[in-house]
């Protein structure tokens, strides 16, 4: 962003803004007659690039967001393809190394990491939901392997694959 040839990150408006305060305390301390009117108009300069710089940056952050809203949507709608992260970016219009350090960032998580625990939250529903051979799942998922698939369920849910379609079976048998 730019207010007349200052970018919003430019030190330049730093001093733009330092020169206006110095401005203001000399024109305070010569005390003329219009001196009220001068300084008020100072003020109302000072304030409204400080609030021109809250809004871009706010505005940029937001822009963020929304874009990292977009690619875990993206990863949600696409869960059995293996989009990575420098697809994602791609999609977004952002630099890789930008949209991973800002999802980390917003999310908590790498994106590699989020597109793992949603394959995962994925095949928990086929597990429950389906009589789908869990090394269907695995592919289904576009897991490379199941024996890769079965050992990243059972590190993020405490037992395997078919471990977990017997305890919900179990739970439905109860249920019903």
């Amino acid at each position: 962003g730019k207010v007349g040839e200052l970018s919003i990150d430019d030190p330049s408006l730093d001093e733009t803004l330092l020169e206006l305060f110095h401005r203001s305390l000399l024109i305070s301390s010569q005390k003329k007659e219009d001196h009220l009117l001068t300084l008020t108009g100072i003020v109302m300069h000072i304030t409204g690039l400080l609030n021109y710089r809250l809004y871009c940056r706010n505005y940029a952050q937001q822009e963020l967001a929304d874009k990292i809203g977009k690619a875990k949507e993206l990863m949600r709608d696409n869960v059995k393809e293996n989009l990575n992260g420098r697809q994602l970016a791609s999609r977004l219009v952002m630099g890789y190394d930008n949209f991973r350090r800002t999802f980390k960032k917003i999310t908590g998580i790498s994106p590699a990491q989020y597109m793992q625990d949603i394959k995962l939250e994925e095949a928990k529903k086929m597990l429950a939901c389906s009589s789908i051979s869990v090394k269907e799942i695995s592919y289904d998922l576009n897991y490379e392997n199941p024996c890769y698939f079965s050992k990243a369920f059972k590190k993020k849910e405490g037992m395997s694959p078919g471990e977990y379609r017997q305890m919900y079976e179990g739970i439905l048998s109860i249920a019903t």
